[in-house]
């Protein structure tokens, strides 16, 4: 039997799990069958790309993005042999796409100037700063400015991959 210590995870940046195998039937798993590989495939058994591994060893899959499974084969002493997966580690290691930053005006002015933010849908969190990235907010309404500076949006998605936009305001006039 193969049991994975985390059986399938969302929203990671690296896929990684433990594989022990056992035998109950009296001949012990034999070591030198144990082999494994990381694939997009959920229902064929990959044919290439297998490695060995130490039963109960880490295995993690790293810098990829999409669904993987992990896939391990071992037989016992009698070759009695198992293939089994994992369920699917939904690997995420892409930024969402970038917030667009919309001033209301970039024509000179006495007064504030309102940025409105729009994020991708693959947003998790939104948040903006004024301070140059000091503090962040919390993104839920429009922002209005009144003197010259930066807004910074930034977008972080559930794997915390983060993507960021700065526009500049140089056109308020007050004095």
């Amino acid at each position: 039997t193969v049991v994975f210590g985390t059986n399938g995870a969302s929203n990671v940046k690296t896929a990684s799990t433990t594989a022990t195998v056992s035998d109950v039937g009296g001949s012990l798993v034999n070591a030198s069958t144990l082999q494994y590989v990381w694939d997009t495939q959920n229902t064929t058994t990959p044919t290439t790309g297998w490695a060995t591994f130490t039963n109960g060893a880490a295995l993690t899959k790293t810098g990829v993005t999409g669904t993987y499974y992990l896939w391990v084969k071992a037989s016992d002493n009698a070759t009695n042999s198992v293939v089994t997966k994992s369920n699917a580690f939904l690997v995420d290691n892409t930024a969402p796409t970038a917030p667009v930053i919309s001033l209301s005006t970039t024509a000179w002015t006495n007064s504030s100037v309102t940025a409105t933010i729009t994020y991708s849908a693959d947003s998790a969190t939104k948040q903006y700063s004024i301070d140059g990235g000091t503090t962040w907010a919390v993104y839920t309404a429009p922002i209005v400015v009144s003197a010259n500076g930066s807004v910074i949006a930034r977008a972080i998605d559930l794997a915390t991959n983060q993507s960021t936009n700065t526009a500049s305001i140089t056109n308020i006039e007050k004095t």
